[in-house]
């Protein structure tokens, strides 16, 4: 008879899902807004780790270009006939099964 009535316990958890849902998003967009509107500490970068000696200029360290050489070289075919079939060099006995 109550086939088409649905279940109020359900309604319950799915409203309060897309009212967390909701918040989680408009708080990570205050968030983001707020974050991005500052520009941030100024990039006043320092030396003195490692052997470097302190308040000095730090510079960037300048990685040589990628080389992009080739690795595969390029010739004419063989003059023999390719290979049909493969047979193995040394066979084994049948396994007995023991």
């Amino acid at each position: 008879m109550n086939r088409n009535r649905r279940n109020p316990q359900g309604r319950g958890v799915r409203t309060t899902c897309a009212i967390i849902g909701a918040s989680a998003v408009a708080t990570l967009t205050v968030l983001g807004v707020a974050a991005g509107s500052h520009p941030g500490p100024a990039t006043n970068y320092q030396a003195g780790s490692g052997d470097a000696p302190t308040n000095t200029a730090y510079s960037v360290p300048i990685a040589p270009t990628m080389n992009l050489g080739a690795t595969a070289t390029f010739s004419a075919p063989g003059t023999e006939p390719p290979t049909e079939m493969a047979s193995p060099g040394v066979k084994a006995a049948p396994y007995s099964g023991a």
